[in-house]
């Protein structure tokens, strides 16, 4: 074994390491990452806060800090010592930058006033030392919010048939409706219309009224959980159109065209800028599906006895859960089992219904070898037998 060290340079504030090694005809590596924490010095805890965690263009942000350094097992304050800080907008946008001295207890304050060109959201303050050749920390520093009452709506609609949402089959195009107006009435024209389209797997699933529903609840929403847990999905379409004289805009995608044996569900989000900058986000969801309905049969029991009548209902329905009036063929089918086992102290036996796990492990114990040889010849009896009696009876 060989032992390599090396002295990690300090003009960044943290790296990616690589190391490679080769002998021979033989390579191995491994990768890892270090820090500004570079031993330089005592590591450092910095604490900013502000008067309050939120603000409203043109306020006035009053903000300080406390620094310490930890060195032998206790904090000290680090006074006379210069730190740079840099505050930076939602956007990465640095907004001020300046120097801090610390004194006995902490630095002093520091004024900064929002404009209203300034952007919403979370704002950043990142300190070093002086140089800026270490990083010493950074957080969230406060937020910039501003509430105004939307001005105008958005709906975004897909196709209809008979007054409900039409399911689409794989293969045609869909067309989307996005229209915007003003809640005061009349229609957001010539506003900036930036849509979406993300694709999804999608699985249709019906569950039956039952009589207490409430107890199944559980066990329906696990499964309604797990039909759209895929995320934000895949983007399949980005584009920027613009409302018409009538506050309208049509987007137009495709839907696969070949049979990847799987259904899909596509979200539409749109977001509608208008003159004022405002921006008001709608979406809606259209399903694609292989066929244009799903039909489930459902027995009224799930055991019956000889000569009982059994009863099945048939459910059709669309993607969108509507239902189907349509005809067609149901058929029946009869299958027969036989449990075929060897008994090591005894004959072979032929029973109808299944033995406990503890007796058919007891039972199938004889060797591989014996068993196939008896199983090839009971089923070849067995085959015999069921064309010389077609209802399965002795």
């Amino acid at each position: 074994m060989v032992s390599l060290r090396f002295v990690l340079k300090t003009d960044v504030n943290s790296r990616s390491l690589f190391v490679s090694a080769a002998g021979g005809d033989r390579q191995a590596f491994a990768a890892g990452s270090a820090n500004g924490n570079n031993g330089a010095g005592d590591p450092w805890k910095i604490y900013a806060f502000t008067d309050r965690p939120a603000y409203r263009p043109q306020e006035t942000v009053q903000w300080k800090f406390i620094a310490r350094r930890f060195g032998n097992g206790v904090y000290s304050t680090p006074s006379n010592q210069v730190i740079e800080y840099e505050i930076t907008d939602p956007r990465g946008t640095k907004v001020t930058a300046g120097t801090a001295s610390l004194n006995e207890s902490a630095a002093p304050g520091v004024r900064l006033i929002l404009t209203e060109q300034l952007p919403l959201g979370e704002y950043k303050v990142t300190f070093w030392d002086l140089g800026r050749k270490n990083g010493i920390g950074g957080a969230t520093l406060f937020r910039l919010e501003e509430y105004k009452l939307p001005e105008f709506k958005v709906a975004v609609q897909t196709a209809e048939e008979n007054g409900h949402k039409k399911a689409f089959r794989l293969g045609e195009k869909v067309e989307v409706n996005i229209q915007a107006d003003y809640y005061f009435g009349g229609p957001v024209s010539n506003a900036s219309v930036q849509v979406v389209v993300y694709q999804n797997p999608f699985y249709h699933y019906w569950f039956p009224h039952r009589d207490f529903p409430w107890y199944y609840d559980d066990m329906e929403q696990q499964v309604q959980r797990g039909r759209y847990n895929y995320g934000g999905g895949q983007v399949i379409k980005r584009e920027t159109i613009k409302t018409d004289a009538r506050g309208k805009a049509t987007l137009t995608f495709d839907t696969p065209r070949e049979n990847y044996n799987q259904d899909f569900e596509y979200r539409i989000e749109a977001r509608v800028t208008d003159s004022s900058r405002r921006e008001i986000v709608s979406s809606d969801t259209v399903r694609v599906t292989r066929q244009r309905y799903y039909v489930y049969p459902r027995a009224a029991q799930n055991i019956y006895r000889p000569h009982d009548k059994v009863t099945v209902d048939f459910k059709a329905l669309d993607a969108n859960e509507q239902p189907v009036a349509t005809t067609g063929a149901v058929k029946v089918t009869r299958d027969y089992w036989w449990e075929v086992w060897l008994d090591p102290n005894g004959p072979r036996s032929e029973r109808r219904r299944t033995s406990s796990l503890a007796t058919k492990a007891r039972r199938l114990s004889a060797s591989r070898r014996e068993r196939t040889k008896a199983l090839a010849a009971e089923v070849s009896r067995l085959s015999t037998r069921r064309h010389s009696h077609p209802d399965g009876e002795d």
